[in-house]
């Protein structure tokens, strides 16, 4: 993540708008946290990071970031509702906990004053509940991912 991070001083490309996580130009901005590409989307790790390229801009209207996320129903089914938090440097950006398997997308919004400080922002996602390693699966497996999206 450092080097991600060590460009903060620098003028970075934003990617602002929809990305697939299979993306090869979006998995840049797949920081840490994530398994290799399937077919279209890639499991996540209980904690798993985005680093946001933040484009200059003017106006004090914050950013929002929705990340498209699969809950698996033998997830729910074995842990019960999972809560996952989203938070930035000194920051928490949201919380929710889903208690229902399929799709869902989870929304943050980052207020203009994270942004008006880096040309790259770090958003952090934590999933309490997790299925750990089982049946020579050596992943701890949290959730689906498949887009996000990054809107100014």
């Amino acid at each position: 993540m450092a080097s991600v991070l060590g460009s903060c001083h620098r003028h970075t490309e934003a990617r602002v708008g929809t990305f697939s996580v299979t993306d090869p130009l979006a998995s840049k901005q797949l920081v840490s946290g994530f398994y290799p590409a399937e077919s279209g989307f890639r499991w996540a790790e209980p904690i798993f990071t985005f680093a946001l390229p933040i484009p200059e801009r003017e106006g004090v209207r914050p950013a929002t970031f929705r990340v498209s996320l699969y809950l698996p129903p033998n997830e729910i089914e074995q842990l019960g509702p999972v809560t996952i938090t989203a938070t930035g440097p000194e920051l928490q950006f949201g919380k929710v906990t889903y208690d229902k398997a399929g799709s869902h997308d989870f929304v943050v919004e980052i207020p203009p004053a994270v942004l008006c400080c880096t040309n790259v922002l770090p958003v952090t996602f934590s999933v309490d509940k997790y299925m750990r390693r089982a049946n020579g699966d050596r992943r701890d497996l949290a959730v689906v991912v498949t887009k996000f999206d990054f809107r100014m």
